[in-house]
């Protein structure tokens, strides 16, 4: 028996509602400076600081 043959359900096309999407905007040509500005890198650093001392 095929597959298609086995279905009991098929999917109604007609009358679903129409999809709406989320469109982003475009980022700024300084994306990665901004981003950068708000993350605090200080404890990264100073625990890779440390590592080195360590070895």
């Amino acid at each position: 028996m095929d597959a298609e043959e086995q279905y009991d359900y098929p999917l109604k096309v007609q009358g679903l509602p129409l999809l709406v999407t989320e469109a982003l905007p475009t980022n700024a040509d300084d994306f990665e400076a901004q981003l950068v500005s708000f993350v605090d890198f200080t404890g990264v650093l100073a625990d890779r600081d440390l590592h080195e001392r360590l070895l």
